[in-house]
């Protein structure tokens, strides 16, 4: 006849070896996770630091463009004999 006893202890190794599986994968699920947590974030500040360079070229870029327009106004003023914004007058 089996104890109880006898029951009961092997019933708790069977638990403390499936705790102990279950430990190690919560480990490895853990070390995983922080992988991807830290990939993530490089990733972010990737993106912002790409965004913000692009914002700041894209100003840039208008600011060089409306440079751009205000020199050639002033050059095809100035061939007219005019000064920049100066309305030509009717003769």
């Amino acid at each position: 006849m089996v104890s109880v006893l006898g029951l009961l202890a092997a019933e708790e190794a069977e638990v403390r070896e499936k705790a102990e599986q279950l430990r190690a994968e919560a480990e490895r699920i853990t070390a995983e996770l922080a992988k991807a947590e830290s990939l993530l974030a490089r990733l972010v500040d990737a993106r912002e630091l790409t965004a913000g360079v692009l914002t700041r070229r894209g100003r840039q870029s208008a600011d060089d463009a409306g440079t751009s327009a205000d020199l050639g106004s002033a050059r095809a003023a100035a061939r007219l004999g005019r000064l920049p914004g100066q309305v030509a007058r009717p003769l």
